[in-house]
């Protein structure tokens, strides 16, 4: 049987929601390596400040010269400035993620219930259809019966 009008414009529509649900992953898949690459980013400026303490503190013993403290502390202060920056950085395509992450799961929610529907239409016209068989059939039976 031929499917109905009303079966291939719900299947156009699964079709239709199913691209626009993969654009939507896409997105995703980009918007997780941007936040995977910010805290990357994030993580490696953190270590580069803790190993640069721990250098500091072995150089620094026994030190006494204002001007090697005094830039030191400048590098540290320049250091935490960047981590602040990254970790907003970081926030900002964190919110990012999540946005795209709401709109990938509406659109796949859509997707599936649009699915579900054609499908559902599909078995209620193919059971409405073997009724109608059935009806033929035993009025056949029927009138051939009384002949």
């Amino acid at each position: 049987m031929a499917l109905s009008k009303k079966v291939n414009r719900l299947r156009l529509l699964v079709d239709l929601a199913t691209k626009e649900e993969d654009q939507a992953s896409t997105i995703l898949r980009q918007a997780r390596q941007a936040l995977d690459d910010a805290q990357q980013q994030l993580d490696s400026l953190k270590e580069y400040r803790e190993s640069y303490l721990a250098g500091v503190s072995n150089s620094m013993k026994g030190a006494s010269n204002p001007y090697t403290l005094t830039s030191y502390q400048q590098f540290v202060a320049q250091l935490d400035n960047a981590i602040d920056q990254q970790s907003l950085v970081v926030n900002n395509v964190s919110l990012q993620f999540e946005q795209a992450k709401k709109h990938w799961v509406t659109l796949r929610e859509k997707t599936k219930s649009l699915a579900q529907l054609r499908d559902d239409t599909h078995r209620q016209e193919l059971a409405k259809e073997e009724k109608k068989q059935e009806s033929r059939m035993l009025d056949d039976f029927i009138s051939s019966k009384y002949r």
